[in-house]
């Protein structure tokens, strides 16, 4: 990396090297900690602070292909996925860095956001671990602790283990230097899974702490701030793996018995693995009156189903760019799931040119790049259903990895239209409950994703997309759905009941 070219730049994301495709960073049962990217590395190429600029660590956890499976058997995609993502992050929030999420586990990535955002660490002074020692006691080796720091004396301390075993750790904070009050509460942010506060002393701070993992910790004046309540059921520490005789190259790996992830992940047919590890849980109202499926989703015809929006793709800077959104209705009645997409612009917005459309470089790649939209759903633990539709026309059904004829569903039963000139594009559909396996709608619980996929000069590529979230609601489009009576119920619409199998 050459510095002085830098100057130009206003993010940099960084990391893409450290592939397990391409290195042995993250093979054979490693974390990033374990391979190239020391504390060192992070220092000069991870960190916002030296060089001006916000640098984000990009952080790529594939599975690996067949060839390249030589890492330890005995840990499933989840665990890995989890163990991966708090090992980079622990490198990189300690120097200041903003966590690039991309690939993350999404559990471990909405906690850290969450944390930095109930916090707002842009309004806070930044004390890093290399020039913070006059507010800090000895550390034991292999822990760094960095601070955000407020005026009022509310503090949200990193702490970082970058060692690969499971430690006690415990330091003294200087309060008053730090000019945290007297009465002030501690808490941790990130849950059990992770880290574990044995003393809830302002003065000195003492946890247990998984191997290459990290800590957030909130001090603050009693009231200022509600701790988190974690699920003791679900929060089981996520530890390394075992080492073991490692496998020969190219033999199949037995750290998963889910063969789709296995598989070289290429396409939509692979975000069935994601569904299960989710637990974001929202409300579906059972709506009064069927929409129609005519191919124009008409805000007030699907009044009181649950709904959201979706950020437009390829850069975070236009996001909310000119009233351009993507929203998704959902709702159900005893028979079906009804699910509307929606891309397009707000009634009264004017698009500019696409080559003014701010972060799109070159903006041809992506608005004119042929896309379609994936629904992945079904219940939890079991193979979900995947519903296609693309701007052409197209629709496509999964099960599992495989297409073909949906049982009990047929093409009426979803509509698409698609208007070329102003690049909008609609689709309406109705998933009858038994072929989604639930005999009973009201209570029943499914797990769904909403995927892009866009097909690039260079192949498809294929995003998790997440919805804009405000202070009212966050909505994620990966999670689960409970299917509810007491939910909102939606008025009576004059739309009549379309013609779909109900």
């Amino acid at each position: 990396m050459q510095i002085p070219a830098l100057t130009f730049v206003t993010h940099l994301f960084n990391g893409e090297r450290f592939r397990a495709q391409s290195s042995p960073t993250i093979r054979e049962g490693r974390d990033y900690l374990d391979g190239g990217v020391k504390p060192a590395v992070y220092s000069v190429e991870m960190s916002s602070m030296p060089w001006g600029i916000t640098s984000s660590m990009y952080t790529p956890t594939d599975p690996l292909p067949p060839e390249y499976q030589r890492e330890a058997p005995a840990e499933d995609f989840t665990n890995r996925l989890y163990r991966l993502s708090r090992s980079a992050m622990a490198g990189t929030l300690v120097h200041g860095s903003i966590p690039a999420i991309w690939r993350f586990h999404p559990d471990y990535a909405k906690r850290v956001l969450l944390a930095l955002a109930s916090f707002d660490v842009r309004q806070a002074e930044f004390l890093p671990f290399w020039r913070n020692a006059e507010y800090l006691g000895d550390l034991p080796a292999d822990v760094r602790v960095s601070i955000y720091r407020k005026d009022s004396g509310d503090c949200l301390l990193v702490v970082a283990n970058l060692d690969a075993e499971e430690r006690e750790i415990a330091f003294d904070l200087k309060t008053s230097t730090l000019g945290i009050p007297s009465d002030a509460v501690c808490a941790e942010l990130m849950g059990p899974r992770d880290a574990r506060v044995i003393r809830p002393d302002a003065k000195r701070v003492a946890l247990v702490l998984q191997g290459h993992s990290l800590a957030l910790v909130r001090i603050a004046p009693p009231g200022t701030f509600e701790a988190p309540r974690f699920d003791p059921d679900v929060e089981r520490p996520v530890r390394r793996p075992i080492p073991t005789v490692q496998q020969e190259a190219g033999a199949p790996s037995s750290t998963s018995s889910d063969p789709a992830i296995q598989a070289e992940w290429t396409g939509p047919e692979r975000m069935p693995a994601l569904l299960d590890g989710t637990r974001f849980l929202r409300e579906i109202p059972r709506l009064s009156a069927a929409p129609t499926l005519d191919g124009q989703v008409d805000d007030a015809e699907w009044e009181g189903a649950f709904s959201f929006s979706l950020p437009i793709e390829g850069s975070p800077a236009n996001a909310s760019t000119d009233g351009d959104s993507r929203t998704v209705y959902l709702g159900y009645d005893q028979k079906n799931l009804y699910v509307a997409l929606r891309s397009g612009l707000a009634p009264d917005a004017k698009r500019p040119p696409r080559a003014a459309r701010a972060g799109l470089v070159p903006p041809r790649l992506v608005l004119d790049a042929p896309e379609s939209v994936v629904l992945w759903i079904g219940r939890p633990g079991s193979d979900p259903w995947g519903f296609a539709g693309s701007p052409s026309g197209e629709f496509t059904a999964w099960h599992g990895r495989k297409a073909g004829r949906v049982e009990g569903w047929s093409r009426r039963d979803a509509v698409e239209t698609t208007i070329f000139d102003t690049e909008v594009w609609h689709a309406e559909f109705a998933i009858p409950l038994k072929t989604l396996g639930i005999e009973q709608a009201d209570g029943a619980e499914l797990a769904f994703a909403i995927v892009h996929r866009r097909l690039q000069a260079s192949g498809s590529s294929t995003q998790i997309s997440w919805p804009r979230a405000d202070e009212k609601q966050a909505s994620p489009a990966l999670g689960r759905l409970r299917l509810s009576p007491t939910a909102p119920i939606a008025k009576e619409s004059s739309a009549q009941p379309s013609g779909t199998s109900k």
